[in-house]
């Protein structure tokens, strides 16, 4: 079957595009009407250097809201990421569960329950193991219930947080801030 596109205008952006950057989708199959769009097979959503793949998605024009069931990968400036089940409003920003995120300015990586990016490019993660070290190398990891980082600042702060060094946990914080 031939891949459809689709390109839906609209302001605002994933984590901080331009206000009139459109948002361009493809996938497998498009169909809805004035109100409902939705992409089947094989989706791409881009607007700008944010781009989202799942294998479906749905848009509301109404709320300028993205949703996607299923296995879902993420990616702009600021993360990169692959979770499950996952919406982008163009005012809100985006959200994510099960997701395995990775921030692409600094050397930093982990898991979280669930991944909230806001427009500006903070991070809430919930359930949250994370880390600076290479995937072969478990040095360090830092555990915490809520974490959230400021991407420009690049700061962050923990709540019922503990870091483990090397399998043994020498610290557990709850309220202070994470590296």
């Amino acid at each position: 079957m031939a891949a459809a596109d689709m390109r839906l205008a609209a302001p605002g952006g994933l984590t901080r595009p331009a206000a009139d950057i459109p948002i361009e989708a493809q996938a497998d199959q498009v169909a809805g009407d004035a109100r409902h769009v939705s992409f089947r097979g094989n989706v791409v959503i881009r607007q700008g250097d944010r781009e989202v793949h799942a294998q479906d998605a749905d848009y509301d024009v109404d709320t300028k809201t993205i949703s996607a069931k299923g296995a879902i990968e993420y990616q702009d400036p600021v993360v990169r990421l692959s979770g499950t089940d996952g919406h982008y409003s163009q005012a809100g920003g985006a959200s994510f569960k099960s997701a395995q995120f990775e921030l692409r300015q600094r050397a930093a990586r982990g898991f979280a329950e669930s991944v909230d990016i806001t427009p500006n490019g903070i991070l809430h993660l919930r359930g949250v193991t994370f880390t600076t070290c290479p995937a072969s190398d478990q040095s360090w990891q830092l555990k915490a219930n809520t974490l959230t980082l400021d991407t420009d600042a690049r700061i962050g702060d923990g709540r019922d947080t503990s870091v483990d060094f090397r399998a043994c946990r020498c610290c557990i914080c709850h309220g202070c801030p994470s590296p």
